[in-house]
């Protein structure tokens, strides 16, 4: 049952994170208008642009909620696995299944706040990223301790090394000063001399939540593997 936890834990939420996302694309195109009509890009749109109008039902949203929830078993098969290793390391499990809660939230409310507020939806993305670096970082430090003398000590160190090298990436993407004027638009002349205003590839704020995002889905599936490494072998 032990083992088998751990590798529900580990393929189920990025399945039905693909799902969210796939799910999430097609929303996206179908409120357009016929005239309107084009794919859903990483570089240009955000999250919650992804989320259908009030009324309809929100099947992205919904498979998003499902792929946090089911994270949260990596936490539960972490405790249940190394809650007894050492004081330091049950303090660590239980600061790290907080910070997965509170990523989770930041990231979900991403996806309810539109860029219109344009401070608390750059603030929201801040906290969003910064709780991913300490909760990555919480995990790298886990798995470094509990991999020492084990059988795949290297490999789960490496693993670990990763988290660190993640964390450092989200960091990087939360000092970009592009951040501060992210809401500049291009202006662009059409043929027949009118112009309007377009966001420029990539939007700096758009596509930096979407890395931010799919580094946290990274980050997530080295935490489980890494917890069915030590379970497994």
């Amino acid at each position: 049952m032990i083992i088998e936890l751990a590798q529900i834990a580990l393929f189920a939420p990025p399945a039905i994170f693909l799902l969210y996302f796939l799910l999430g694309s097609g929303q996206f195109q179908a409120a357009l208008k016929d005239d309107r009509k084009r794919m859903f890009s990483i570089l240009t749109d955000f999250p919650y642009e992804m989320m259908p109008k009030k009324g309809i039902k929100n099947y992205a949203l919904i498979f998003l909620a499902g792929y946090f929830l089911l994270s949260l078993l990596t936490n539960v098969s972490m405790f249940i696995n190394f809650y007894d290793y050492a004081p330091t390391i049950t303090g660590l499990l239980i600061i790290s299944a907080f910070l997965s809660l509170a990523y989770a939230f930041f990231n979900l409310r991403i996806h309810k706040l539109t860029a219109s507020l344009e401070k608390s939806h750059l603030g929201r993305f801040f906290v969003m990223g910064l709780t991913l670096i300490l909760l990555t970082s919480i995990n790298g430090i886990i798995f470094i301790n509990l991999s020492r003398g084990r059988k795949l000590e290297t490999l789960v160190f490496v693993l670990s090394i990763v988290m660190f090298v993640i964390a450092l990436a989200v960091a990087i993407i939360l000092v970009n000063p592009r951040l501060k004027t992210w809401a500049k638009l291009e202006k662009v002349v059409d043929e027949d001399g009118a112009s309007s205003l377009k966001r420029p590839k990539p939007f700096v704020l758009a596509f930096s939540e979407w890395i931010v995002i799919f580094l946290g889905v990274l980050s997530y599936i080295l935490t489980a593997l890494c917890n069915y490494l030590m379970i497994g072998y």
